[in-house]
């Protein structure tokens, strides 16, 4: 009998990024991983515990202790509810 090898998560290469949330009326920022290639600036939907929402990347980091979700995709300009 062959022994089972554990099935690995594919480690996908990850960017943290820090987003602020469109029409939010302070400057705190929330850390998300990302695998897509953002720049500061560009407009993202990412997952909360509401749901999707959208945001502006504010900065591109090497670390987070904080970061737990993903950035789901890039807002095309269209509504998030």
């Amino acid at each position: 009998m062959i022994p089972a090898t554990p099935r690995s998560t594919p480690k996908l290469p990850a960017i943290v990024v820090a987003v602020r949330f469109d029409g939010a009326k302070t400057d705190k920022t929330y850390d998300y991983f990302s695998t897509l290639p953002l720049e500061v600036g560009d407009k993202v939907i990412v997952e909360t515990f509401r749901g999707e929402a959208a945001a502006i990347v504010a900065e591109i980091k090497t670390h987070s202790d904080k970061a737990e979700k993903f950035v789901v995709g890039m807002n095309d300009g269209g509504t998030v509810e």
